[in-house]
């Protein structure tokens, strides 16, 4: 979204590009990055108000915002929003992070019931590469063992986000040994400048018939990624 660093905490515009983009697609699952906490809640009033309930979670990252509130609560984050119930405690997913810099990225995950079925939903945003290359890896590389262990269960798994990192980095979801699918792996799709470096994955033991498109706005530096997925009973 951008949220605070392009739209500085706006809960007007960018809320309604948000709103009506997701009343047009009607997803079930929708995977947010960059939020202020005043956005998301703007954001799911609006939804509801039109008819459109979901549930939903926030998680905060550490830092500097130019989020609305006041100075100790202007919380900036990931958010996951469902169209089915959720199910129990929303989970902060803690990633290796360098000292000392100003924002400490993370994930945030919930379970929901999706269709009838319960869902581990989870929306992550990792450091750039550059001089955190090392901690990008290593992020990718705890955020698969987490969702691996899950899928390994039995669990249906969807999560994405901002990997900041290219699809030949993500061996450890997709590769041989890897338990999960790109909805957009056949014809992958640029969300940032000339690099597709956004994600929606999903398990691929439960979900089949996949395909994905991009759609450019002018209130973010990311494209909208959009996918789709049949849950297989």
């Amino acid at each position: 979204m951008c949220g605070s660093a392009c739209n500085e905490g706006d809960v007007g515009s960018l809320v309604d590009v948000l709103r009506d983009s997701i009343l047009d697609f009607e997803p079930d699952v929708c995977l947010l990055n960059e939020a202020c906490l005043a956005q998301i809640d703007r954001l799911w009033d609006r939804l509801d108000l039109s008819g459109f309930t979901t549930s939903a979670c926030f998680g905060a990252t550490s830092g500097h915002s130019r989020c609305p509130g006041r100075p100790a609560e202007r919380w900036y984050g990931n958010a996951v929003m469902s169209r089915g119930v959720g199910i129990g405690r929303p989970e902060t997913i803690q990633l290796p992070n360098a000292p000392r810099v100003k924002e400490q990225r993370g994930a945030v995950s919930m379970t929901a019931a999706l269709r009838g079925v319960e869902a581990t939903i989870s929306s992550a945003h990792l450091v750039p590469g550059g001089r955190y290359t090392e901690f990008n890896r290593r992020q990718l590389a705890e955020l698969a063992r987490i969702q691996a262990d899950r899928a390994a269960t039995g669990k249906v798994v969807i999560f994405g986000g901002d990997f900041n990192a290219t699809p030949d980095c993500l061996e450890r979801f997709t590769g041989p040994e890897g338990a999960f699918v790109d909805v957009d792996h056949e014809r992958p799709a640029a969300t940032c400048g000339r690099r597709k470096i956004d994600y929606i994955l999903v398990d691929a033991a439960h979900f089949c018939g996949l395909s994905a498109s991009t759609v450019k706005t002018s209130l973010s530096d990311h494209r909208l990624l959009r996918g789709r997925a049949t849950l297989d009973p």
